[in-house]
């Protein structure tokens, strides 16, 4: 009896609160925002002043004195820090100055709303750097920004539906129509042809958060492995360039999932991941940082022997072979380039990100080149050695830290690809900061890994044991 009491009096509670909600969002107009029960209930205090204070409601921006613009000064290369062959070509320039500022200026707080075609065209930003966090939970906080996002993105489609409709135009409306002039769109005068640039922008819309924080962490993760990715890197006589792919794929996250089920650093879904790293349902090597790198080479030295192209070899990594083997196949007039195929070749397939891929990573490198400009991390030299071992039995975490003599939570971080007490389906290979002596683990020869994949490290342990 008590017990249904209780919960009539908890429906009572939230019948009033979810008046109140509605009176005051009734009251209060100028605030949309459709609240989730998770929203209402863990933080009425802050929901309640943002309906209160329009203050706090995020805006759409056009104030493009954010702060000195970098990119034409760095683009140039001015310290000679990059390879000649990942220099900005021209026809990207657009691109890759957009993923830039993504990448150095723009951090979670700020999202641009912009065009997916024409970089030019940014139709301005939303911050949320005025919302007061305290006490917020993450859930709160992700559904108030989405939706805030829907709210401007759905406005933002409004003013260009306005534009071509040739309905009198608020001040909003006008600073969208100046803004796509600005970007060297000229509207027609034809109906059909106006009809068709308006379909396009509003397809072509599009918003994009800043990294530069999750760039700034995970050059700390990073920077810890830098002398040991290095040495390997000039093993493979691979360009130290190729590193930004990990910082596009994952912002070297080492914890990093896709929906696409893509794993690790540098984001090797099964199907490729299988060809180069052992992967199993409690072992998977392409959490660890060191082997997923060693895989990552391997693929892209591969890339690099079919096409004999950085820019092509990349976007392979990205989007796969199918089609750019199709294009080449296809080409009749001059040398196959990238830029051929970015211009020429189209298929469903081929996406905003496949086509803006190698932008990004034009970006990303000269955002690492000259880290010291825009980050925080600063690069230390002097972090320790890693070095693979393999184990010539099954062993899971707990085992080998007994075996070694290890903290366990030292060679967990190492190593988040071991299982943490079940054996794994075949021989582990270890990443270790410390030379070990033990019968039963195997360190691999440097010069070894270019002629071994990951996977087939076992091969190089009974070589080892024969002799």
């Amino acid at each position: 009896m008590k017990f249904n009491v209780r919960i009539k009096a908890s429906r009572i509670i939230i019948i009033k609160r979810l008046t109140l909600l509605f009176l005051l969002s009734s009251l209060y107009s100028f605030q949309t925002l459709a609240y989730s029960l998770e929203n209402f209930f863990t933080d009425d205090f802050l929901n309640t002043k943002i309906i209160l204070n329009p203050n706090l409601v995020p805006k759409v921006s056009f104030n493009q004195n954010f702060e000195l613009d970098n990119f034409d000064y760095i683009k140039q290369d001015p310290e000679n820090l990059v390879d000649p062959f990942f220099k900005v070509p021209d026809y990207l320039s657009s691109s890759v100055k957009f993923w830039f500022d993504i990448y150095t200026k723009y951090d979670e707080t700020t999202t641009l709303v912009h065009d997916k075609i024409n970089f030019d065209l940014i139709y301005g930003t939303i911050s949320f750097t005025e919302l007061d966090y305290n006490n917020v939970g993450p859930i709160t906080k992700a559904n108030f920004r989405q939706q805030m996002e829907r709210e401007r993105f759905a406005e933002i489609k409004l003013a260009i539906t306005h534009i071509f409709d040739g309905k009198p135009l608020n001040s909003f409306e006008n600073k969208i129509l100046e803004k796509i002039i600005q970007a060297g769109i000229v509207i027609p005068l034809n109906k059909k042809d106006k009809n068709k640039l308006k379909t396009n922008l509003l397809r072509g819309l599009r918003r994009q958060s800043g990294l530069k924080n999750q760039i700034n962490q995970g050059l700390i993760y990073f920077d810890q492995y830098r002398n040991t990715i290095q040495k390997y890197l000039n093993i493979f006589e691979l360009p130290e360039e190729i590193l930004a792919i990990a910082f596009v794929e994952s912002s070297f996250n080492i914890k990093a999932h896709s929906r696409a089920g893509a794993v690790g650093v540098w984001q090797f879904i099964k199907s490729t991941g299988h060809s180069f790293l052992n992967i199993s349902d409690n072992y998977d090597e392409r959490k660890n940082i060191i082997l997923s790198t060693l895989g990552a080479f391997h693929l892209l030295k591969q890339n690099f022997r079919i096409y004999e192209s950085w820019p092509l070899a990349i976007s392979a990594y990205n989007s796969g072979h199918k089609h750019i083997l199709k294009a080449r196949s296809l080409n009749r007039k001059g040398k196959f380039s990238f830029q051929k195929f970015l211009e020429d070749y189209s298929h469903a397939d081929i996406m905003f990100a496949s086509k803006n891929y190698f932008s990004e990573v034009l970006a990303m490198i000269l955002s690492l080149k000259y880290r010291k400009y825009f980050y925080k991390s600063i690069a230390n030299d002097s972090y320790k050695e890693f070095y693979l071992y393999k184990n010539l039995h099954f062993s899971n975490l707990q085992k080998t830290s007994t075996q070694l003599g290890l903290d366990r939570l030292r060679l967990r971080s190492l190593n988040p690809h071991l299982p943490a007490q079940s054996n794994p389906p075949l021989m582990v290979t270890l990443t270790l900061d410390q030379i070990i002596d033990h019968p039963e683990y195997v360190l691999i020869d440097d010069k070894l890994v270019t002629k071994y994949f990951p996977k087939n490290f076992k091969k190089i342990s009974k070589v080892k044991v024969a002799q």
